[in-house]
């Protein structure tokens, strides 16, 4: 699956986007990167799947697209 990273946690991965298998929920996929990226533990942000912001447990196929989004802010 292809994994976006954006603003402050693009910063602290390094990279805009990394790609992984294997990992089968989001939970476990936030893990994985708060594991990988410590600092990524003490931020907020959101979880998309494939554009649609998840809240709470999904679980992930190979195929989809997951971003890792800061808050926003807006005018």
């Amino acid at each position: 699956m292809k994994v976006l990273f954006f603003a402050s946690i693009a910063e602290i991965a390094g990279t805009n986007e990394a790609d992984i298998s294997g990992i089968s929920s989001v939970s476990a996929l936030k893990n994985h990167f708060e594991n990988e990226y410590p600092r990524i533990k003490n931020l907020k942000y959101a979880v998309a799947v494939n554009s649609k912001i998840v809240h709470g447990e999904r679980n992930l196929n190979d195929n989809d697209e997951i971003a890792f989004l800061p808050p926003f802010s807006g005018g």
